[in-house]
């Protein structure tokens, strides 16, 4: 896990602190120079500010390791986890992939482990998580060629009129919309499992919105899953 801005922040305060002591210790340590002390007055100065910033040096590295040992620990249970989860997830959606039937119980399963994993995948897997749960409420497929010529009409007209539906990943595209490059947006099961290798490495962003996009999708909304819903 990479370190946050705010332990870096820390980590910069401390060391400056440190910094600060070592340069008032010295201009210190100076001035008694100057005002003409004894030798052995300045040799217990210098001996109890040696004494003192190395015990502070001490105290800083000491305090950081702990930090960073206490972070570590913290990256290898969070990964741990993710681990856990998305592995869970995919098992899911190959399961629901394998006998090519699809229906709404293994949609609301995902969904709902979808929902539990959102706690730890960054903001751009649950754009990803989002759309992909859209999609299965609304067309039922995991993958382009799966979809219907009407299907990929409503794709294009619905994802035209809310394009804040659509993944992160997707945001940036210039390619508009259309029937011939609706795939280019489809959030494909292949699709998913890119973003969770490159998930697996930092937690960041605001989920709170993504989340609300596919809870609130109503299954089947727009009538449009054949039934039985069998998928190439």
């Amino acid at each position: 896990m990479k370190k946050t801005k705010s332990s870096k922040q820390k980590d910069t305060l401390i060391v400056l602190y440190a910094a600060i002591f070592a340069i008032f210790a010295f201009l210190f340590l100076h001035l008694f120079f100057k005002q003409g002390v004894n030798d052995f007055t300045i040799e217990i100065l210098a001996a109890t500010l040696g004494a003192s910033f190395t015990v502070s040096a001490m105290m800083v590295v000491m305090k950081i390791q702990s930090r960073h040992e206490r972070e570590g620990e913290f990256a290898k249970r969070l990964f741990d986890k993710k681990i856990d989860m998305y592995q869970t997830i995919l098992e899911l959606i190959f399961k629901m992939d394998d006998d090519n039937i699809i229906n709404k119980e293994e949609i609301e399963g995902v969904e709902n482990k979808i929902g539990e994993a959102a706690m730890v995948a960054s903001s751009d897997l649950v754009s990803v998580f989002s759309q992909f749960v859209i999609q299965l409420k609304i067309y039922g497929t995991l993958y382009p060629r799966s979809m219907t010529k009407k299907q990929i009409i409503h794709f294009v007209d619905y994802f035209n009129k809310h394009n804040e539906y659509l993944a992160l990943i997707y945001k940036d595209l210039e390619t508009p919309i259309e029937e011939g490059t609706f795939s280019e947006y489809y959030i494909s099961l292949d699709n998913v499992v890119q973003s969770i290798r490159e998930d697996l490495s930092v937690v960041e962003g605001d989920i709170q919105e993504m989340l609300e996009h596919f809870v609130e999708m109503p299954m089947d909304k727009f009538k449009l899953m054949k039934n039985p819903n069998i998928v190439d």
